[in-house]
């Protein structure tokens, strides 16, 4: 059998994580508990069989439009994975963690490092279903807690892990924001919403940084580096003149850079810029790296991390909101007066250098954003459906937060 090249590697590991076709392998001795045992089993306890129940009917496409199958269907689909969602459930109980990968494994090899993946989105499908059930009974709560579920479950992913699974967990987050309607919210009872807002806010307090994740991302390349380098032909796939450890140098040189830029307030970070990256760095580091420091790749600047930080807060407060003006009779003057009974700490903007979320009532109504991609406040106006990220506007709780 000819033997695959590094750069078709790279892509063949890619591609079952990113369409959700990673089958799952075994793994060495884990430390007990472990979440990731509990999501690991539900993954693998999803039915995809029986009359109604085929998973293709409830793809992505779907997820941005209420579904037009019979409700009778999509119980059915519930009945046939109540014990995969018990099993996700149980794991919640315990602490997440990343296990280690088998000694000697191929770093390239996606179906070894990644195993647990595309189960995950499929359980966060599958929450969406429930949650959309629960709405169809009239069960609000039950239906915004069955979306947080899935933000609980995506920011679990990067517990340990590198980039990828940082980028699955904004995924599977992009899911259960989805649920997080403000319809729902404003038919909860004041303690339901309480209860709802503190829990999204203690999920939000708990994500991992982005300078781990890129700490981990440095470790995980230094391991692809080695790999790469006991490559007999890698010299011909990257023709360059510098030597193994040169090119080494250069790679922890760059992504310290990286890991030092990501630390700072998102307006600060700036483009990570290098003339001349050898061919090896192009290929391992190309994703932070931008021609002009003022124009950072969303890779460098972490967008997509942010992103959800906002869409989070946006709905704790959201649900802080609802909760203020059943127990008091109208909204607060400033966010504030939602600290600490129905939010811990005051909210803030991510894209604004942590400043609060800009908010603004009017007795029976309020206006709720943050700044957005930009860092310019654009007074609530809001961004354009599935926004590109240089795209003007804010980003508006009821409006663009799923």
């Amino acid at each position: 059998m000819k033997r695959l090249s590094l750069t078709n590697k790279v892509v063949v590991a890619l591609v079952p994580v990113l369409v959700g076709a990673v089958s799952a392998v075994a793994q060495p001795a884990k430390a007990q508990p472990n979440a990731y045992d509990f999501y690991l089993r539900a993954g693998k306890a999803l039915d995809y069989t029986g009359e109604g129940t085929d998973f293709p009917e409830f793809n992505d496409a779907k997820l941005n439009a209420p579904f037009r199958l019979p409700l009778a269907r999509r119980e059915v689909v519930l009945r046939h994975n109540a014990k995969a969602l018990s099993l996700m459930r149980q794991g919640f109980q315990y602490s997440y963690r990343t296990p280690a990968p088998p000694k000697n494994y191929d770093p390239y090899d996606g179906f070894v490092t990644f195993p647990i993946f595309a189960h995950m989105r499929q359980l966060a499908r599958l929450l969406h279903v429930e949650a959309d059930v629960y709405a169809a009974h009239g069960q609000y709560a039950k239906a915004l807690n069955s979306g947080i579920d899935a933000v609980r479950l995506g920011t679990d992913l990067p517990r340990g892990g590198a980039l990828i699974p940082l980028l699955v967990d904004v995924a599977i987050e992009d899911i259960g924001f989805n649920d997080l309607k403000k319809s729902y919210i404003e038919r909860l009872d004041a303690r339901s919403a309480q209860m709802l807002a503190l829990r999204l806010e203690t999920l939000d307090a708990r994500r991992v940084s982005y300078v781990q994740t890129l700490q981990n991302e440095k470790a995980d390349g230094l391991s692809r580096l080695r790999y790469t380098f006991a490559y007999p032909k890698w010299r011909k796939e990257f023709p360059a003149a510098q030597t193994p450890a040169q090119i080494t140098t250069t790679y922890k040189r760059l992504m310290d850079e990286t890991i030092i830029n990501a630390a700072l307030p998102y307006p600060q970070r700036r483009g990570i810029v290098e003339k001349n990256v050898d061919e090896v760095n192009k290929s391992f580091v190309g994703l932070y790296l931008s021609d002009d420091a003022e124009k950072p790749s969303y890779a460098a600047r972490g967008i997509f991390l942010e992103r959800s930080r906002a869409h989070s807060r946006l709905n704790a407060t959201m649900l802080a909101l609802r909760a203020y003006k059943l127990d008091i009779g109208h909204y607060p003057a400033t966010l504030s007066e939602l600290a600490p009974k129905y939010l811990r700490r005051v909210p803030m903007d991510p894209f604004a250098n942590n400043k609060p979320l800009r908010y603004k009532t009017k007795e029976i109504e309020y206006s709720l954003y943050s700044i957005g991609y930009d860092g310019v406040d654009d007074g609530g106006k809001a961004l354009p459906k599935r926004a590109h990220p240089d795209a003007k506007g804010d980003i508006v709780a009821g409006i663009n937060t799923k």
